[in-house]
Order: structure tokens, then sequence, then C-alpha cells
């Protein structure tokens, strides 16, 4: 779940910073499934359900990582950079 900008939008409590940058796996137990008693309190209920329905498959082959939103390869840059800059200062006439 990467405790990360979709769960803040979501969060119906500030979710504490100890759990802000754990990543999905973080909160799956191979053992167990879901570490429900890390985050459910700070997640509306419906919320809960859909992340019920999914289940992690261990894949030692690869970490989690970063993926840029702002472009459809999910890696970062210049142009997509530029296009986030551009979008945010479009009404701002700083050549920078």
């Amino acid at each position: 779940m990467g405790v990360g900008y979709g769960a803040y939008s979501v969060a119906i409590t500030e979710i504490p910073s100890q759990i802000t940058g754990c990543t999905v796996s973080d909160m799956w137990d191979v053992n167990h499934g879901w570490k429900w008693d890390s985050f459910a309190s700070y997640l509306p209920e419906q919320t809960l359900k859909i992340i019920a329905s999914y289940s992690l498959l261990p894949d030692l082959e690869n970490e989690d990582h970063t993926v840029w939103a702002a472009s459809i390869s999910g890696k970062i840059t210049i142009k997509s950079i530029l296009s986030v800059i551009g979008e945010s200062t479009s009404d701002d006439n700083d050549p920078i």
C-alpha cells in the first residue's frame, strides 16, 4: 500500500509518520496476510474491503520501486518533469 499519496486522500484520521514510508510489502505477512493492525484504523471500511480483495505473492527477484505517475512508462524523464512543471506554472510568467 505504500502508504503514500493514495492513502492520504482517503484516510479517516492522520496517518502516523512511522508508517508513511512503508511499502505495500511492509504491510503484508507472507504467512498471515495483511497486517491489519498496522493500518486498518486509518482507512474507511470501503477501502479496507478493496485491500482485502488483494493478496501478494512473494517475488524474490524484484523489489518495490518508485513509479513516476506523470509518465506512461513510470520512469522520470525530462519531458515528464517539464510537463508537470508546465501544468503547475501555466499562469506564471516565470521563465524557469
